[in-house]
């Protein structure tokens, strides 16, 4: 393939690819033919920045997750997500009803932080690693597309 169309699909999803991933897409798209060219166009790839964005804003519900096909992740955010909400209702309604009963609403405290804590620690890897996993994701479609 012609080195200017290889260098104008590098350039034009620049910011999809790692710097090494762009290496392998570079030896990828020289041993191709201008047909298999052809079908690389069509490819719609995820947005890093777009991850990012989900992962600040949505990771609560796993959007981050479930955009880039990371079901898994986006499930145990959600679950998470749901668990803590559930414990602060319940904190709450222990407060609100049972204000005497120290004890139950201390263990339901001592609970709900745990998890509001394994939430914020996984919404901060979920920030941190959101270009990386949409950049092997993108990747891998490639890698796909072009076998």
């Amino acid at each position: 393939m012609e080195q200017n169309k290889i260098d104008m699909f590098i350039m034009q999803h620049d910011e999809q690819f790692s710097a090494q991933g762009k290496l392998l897409v570079r030896q990828k798209l020289q041993a191709l033919s201008e047909d298999d060219m052809m079908k690389l166009n069509v490819l719609e790839f995820k947005s890093p920045s777009k991850t990012l964005i989900f992962a600040w804003l949505l990771a609560g519900f796993g959007v981050n997750g479930f955009y880039i096909k990371k079901t898994g992740w986006g499930v145990t955010m959600l679950i998470v997500n749901i668990i803590n909400m559930f414990l602060t209702f319940v904190t709450i309604m222990n407060m609100y009803f049972a204000p005497y009963d120290s004890d139950a609403i201390m263990a339901v405290i001592v609970m709900t932080s745990i998890v509001a804590t394994a939430f914020f620690i996984l919404w901060i890897i979920g920030i941190a690693k959101a270009r990386k996993w949409t950049q092997k994701y993108n990747i891998d479609k490639f890698m796909e597309a072009v076998q």
